[in-house]
């Protein structure tokens, strides 16, 4: 019992803070890393406002330079997860440019995307996927069960150009869909679009466990990108004295009918899982600290040997309500906006 507890405690750890990423520290704030669970640190390359840095440059790469980088490599696709959209009206190219201006200003080629290759509803999670084999057979289908429980795949693109495509799914409308690529040479892979437990684009392997996918994901620039909107629109840096001897909880339950929330003394954030009946069960105490450098809030958090030393960047809304934390992107129970995904705990107390 005391197993499956512990392990439970690490699963909530999982949910609560891994889940909302790695910090991201603006190039002028100094030359300090962290490292993401399941991924190497993704060095920023944004500068914010006040930086006093040199702009950085940004190499250009173009669509054939791109494919000839990976076509002979195990990675057979090239895959980038691009935020998730509520508003049918945002145009994805917009979007991005908004969120990722690097990103698009190195892979400008993604401009010359016809329409016709903007696949879903133009909402949900949005993926750009390149194939690695320009003369690839390309199908994208929606997948899923229907009325009698059987499962049903239908086609909604395919082309035999090996085209770069992008993708609307995991929504209302299209749950789930699967890109099938059939290279000129007859190796054929399916792969279905989503994201891993930690919010990275979900990897697929070979036999003898290559990654068949190059993540090209703009991870830490989107991650700014929603730091710096919260900061428009009023959220303000988080000190000691709006942590000190609150309560917050998270904003959805979680699998097994739990759910948790984080209770902050001088020292240490006391992190609880309950029952949806509202039982208290383990607990982890973890010691934190809170400081503003140059108007950014970074909260540190030492999990011990249940994931070591994060630290996030946060906000608080100028009531003392929600308490947000900056996330690149992130599976489950994501507070889904009009301009992406936001982790929030509410006050309880």
């Amino acid at each position: 019992m005391k197993t499956f507890r512990l392990f439970a405690v690490f699963m909530i750890i999982c949910c609560i803070f891994s889940l909302v990423g790695c910090e991201y520290i603006p190039s002028d704030i100094g030359e300090q890393e962290t490292e993401s669970p399941s991924k190497q640190h993704i060095e920023s390359t944004v500068d914010t406002e006040t930086s006093t840095q040199p702009e950085e440059t940004v190499e250009v790469v173009s669509y054939d330079e791109f494919t000839s980088q990976i076509e002979n490599s195990p990675q057979r696709m090239a895959v980038a997860y691009l935020g998730y959209f509520s508003n049918l009206n945002i145009d994805p190219f917009d979007y991005m440019e908004d969120r990722a201006p690097l990103f698009c200003e190195k892979y400008a080629f993604l401009s010359t995307i016809p329409v016709s290759n903007i696949i879903g509803s133009y909402s949900g999670e949005l993926y750009l996927i390149i194939p690695a084999d320009k003369d690839a057979d390309v199908t994208v289908s929606y997948t899923g069960v229907n009325e009698d429980g059987e499962d049903i795949s239908r086609p909604l693109y395919e082309s035999v150009l090996g085209e770069p495509v992008m993708v609307f799914c995991n929504n209302d409308v299209t749950p789930e869909m699967q890109v099938k690529i059939e290279e000129s040479n007859g190796n054929t892979f399916v792969w279905s679009l989503g994201l891993d437990k930690n919010g990275y684009v979900d990897m697929m392997f070979d036999d003898e466990s290559q990654e068949m996918i190059l993540d090209i994901s703009p991870y830490s620039e989107t991650l700014l990108s929603d730091y710096k909107r919260m900061a428009a629109d009023g959220y303000i840096p988080v000190t000691d004295e709006y942590l000190l001897y609150t309560t917050w909880r998270a904003d959805e339950y979680f699998p097994d009918s739990l759910y948790y929330k984080v209770y902050f003394d001088k020292t240490t954030a006391n992190i609880y899982w309950m029952t949806a009946d509202g039982e208290e069960h383990e607990y982890i105490g973890a010691p934190y600290e809170v400081k503003v450098v140059d108007g950014v809030s970074v909260l540190t958090l030492d999990l011990g040997e249940f994931g070591g030393i994060h630290k996030y960047n946060v906000l608080i809304d100028p009531d003392y309500y929600m308490l947000y934390f900056a996330v690149d992107t992130s599976a489950g129970d994501i507070v889904h906006t009009d301009e992406g995904q936001y982790r929030f705990l509410f006050r309880e107390d």
